[in-house]
């Protein structure tokens, strides 16, 4: 009996003794608020005040991996991007980042200039099994920006192996390689083609070109050929890659020089010695003019512009290209009556070129100038011309629907990108029509469409804003 009452006084001892030690502590006011603030619906309008908010309750809970993440992402959102990196790093220590988080990560270590940190993390993306096609792009773009051509190339070559029947890896494994495998590109080219009808054209183009390119023994030729297809694709940054090389190989290549300034400037960056050092080695040079006078429009510095357009007209009195060009640069100081008139004397000068009367139709549709008179029998002379070309058959569309003729619109359009699926403007424009029509769905749906398909380009830049405006309605 008194061992049973020890037992029983011993065992309420050690209660009295844990209630003592582990008696119940209130929780500071500051961590209620915090708490308080989080849980109320418009913090997203303060967002400073909600990540103080979660480091205070960070301070009393720092094994809460979400509250890590929703930290980052309000920092990162308010342009603190030194605290979204230290709340990643810490998330990653409790528990492994995710795909998507490993990719911020990377991209707030590039954008502070920790590239070593970012390149880490970037192999460490590129080593797992679980990456989709558009994180390998991404992968990709991330070196491409950074500069990191060959990276981007290893990077390509593990999606090819990864999603081998994938046209859109082949299609970017072709333009990677183009300018340093000229076989290897040209292969992988074909088999993009076979594989995804997108990108059949394209592909198509930049075959022909290694083909030319191929015939060739000068290394240099073979360079400037690559970068000026590459330019065309809107490729910039590996058209840029091939010229450099280029010059590096035919340092006295005026050509070569002016065609590197062009690909500086579409990136922002500055062509003006590229093209200096041009002129000064073949100032007589047609390529090299074109190129001044390309250079000094985009600056808007137009009398020196027209100057070197109306020097080409003497040169080459019989081409319709410098009209066109004379044409877009008064269209662009918005003198758009002598923009028409150059137009049509290029229409004159070649009146068998479908390009020709594809540009003046869209003079006339985009700056709504006798779009019934002009617009739309131009562009049926180019159909005329060129009946099953897709860019007709867009342009078109574009024109009916710029009219009012919104059924008819639709079929051309529709007509465009059957015809090649890879036509990005035929998307766009399809996905501006259905936005006029109050079809979001369908806006929506072309819209992806031209953004998967455009690969950066400018115009499919404006699909992507067009639909970040339609995600939002």
């Amino acid at each position: 009996m008194q061992s049973r009452r020890m037992i029983i006084l011993i065992q309420a001892a050690i209660i009295g003794i844990l209630l003592l030690v582990l008696r119940p502590v209130p929780l500071p006011m500051s961590l209620m608020e915090s708490w308080n603030i989080l849980g109320e619906r418009d913090n997203h309008d303060n967002p400073i005040r909600k990540i103080n908010a979660l480091q205070e309750i960070l301070r009393f809970n720092p094994d809460r991996v979400d509250l890590w993440l929703s930290l980052a992402d309000e920092a990162e959102f308010t342009g603190d991007l030194n605290l979204a990196i230290s709340a990643l790093e810490k998330a990653d220590l409790i528990q492994p980042l995710e795909t998507s988080r490993l990719f911020l990560l990377a991209d707030l270590y590039s954008n502070v200039g920790l590239e070593e940190k970012a390149g880490r993390v970037w192999k460490a993306l590129a080593s797992r099994n679980d990456l989709t096609e558009h994180d390998y792009f991404r992968l990709i773009i991330s070196q491409r920006t950074a500069g990191n051509f060959n990276q981007a190339r290893e990077y390509v070559e593990e999606w090819v192996n990864h999603y081998s029947t994938s046209g859109r890896a082949n299609f970017i494994g072709g333009v990677l390689f183009a300018s340093v495998d000229l076989e290897r590109a040209r292969l992988q080219l074909q088999a993009a083609s076979g594989l995804d009808s997108a990108y059949q054209v394209r592909a198509y183009e930049l075959s022909r070109t290694i083909q030319l390119a191929l015939k060739s023994d000068d290394p240099a030729y073979q360079q400037v050929v690559i970068g000026r297809e590459l330019a065309k694709l809107e490729m910039w940054d590996l058209a840029e890659e091939a010229l450099i090389r280029a010059v590096y190989l035919a340092p006295k290549s005026a050509e070569a020089w002016a065609f590197l300034s062009q690909a500086q400037e579409q990136q922002g960056g500055d062509g003006k010695p590229a093209l200096e050092w041009a002129l000064l080695l073949s100032p007589d040079s047609i390529i090299v003019q074109a190129s001044a006078a390309a250079y000094w429009r985009d600056h808007g510095q137009y009398d020196q512009a027209l100057a070197y357009l109306e020097g080409l007209c003497k040169l080459e009195p019989e081409s319709g290209v410098w009209q066109v060009e004379l044409g877009r640069t008064y269209m662009q100081m918005g003198l758009l009556d002598q923009a028409l008139n150059h137009y049509l004397a290029a229409i004159e000068l070649e009146p068998k070129n479908i390009s020709f009367w594809q540009a003046l139709a869209m003079f006339s549709f985009n700056s709504n100038i006798q779009t019934k008179d002009i617009g739309l029998p131009a562009v049926r002379k180019a159909l005329e011309l060129g009946p099953a070309d897709s860019t007709n058959l867009d342009v078109m569309g574009w024109g009916l629907m710029v009219v009012g003729d919104t059924v008819n619109a639709e079929k051309f359009l529709l007509q465009s990108v059957q015809k090649d699926e890879g036509n990005v403007s035929g998307w766009l424009h399809l996905g501006q029509l259905y936005i006029q029509l109050n079809k979001t769905s369908d806006a929506r749906q072309v819209l992806t469409r031209a953004v998967e398909i455009a690969e950066g380009n400018s115009v499919g830049l404006v699909a992507e804003n067009l639909l970040k405006e339609v995600g939002s309605q």
